[in-house]
């Protein structure tokens, strides 16, 4: 059997490093999963070079 951990609502992490930053894409991720399909969007634009660049032909 796999141990899992769970967290209640009101747990506070111990480690404020580990607290996803307010518009970082951890946090937008986040947003995402609960729902909020803007936070997808801001990601797609943050990153959408990079998602560009995996379609392109390597000769362009």
């Amino acid at each position: 059997m796999v141990p899992t951990l769970t967290q209640s609502k009101d747990a506070q992490p111990k480690d404020d490093h580990l607290v996803p930053q307010v518009g970082s894409d951890e946090q937008l991720m986040l947003d995402y999963q609960a729902g909020d399909i803007s936070a997808f969007e801001t990601l797609y634009r943050k990153h959408k070079g990079y998602f560009v660049s995996l379609f392109r032909s390597p000769n362009t």
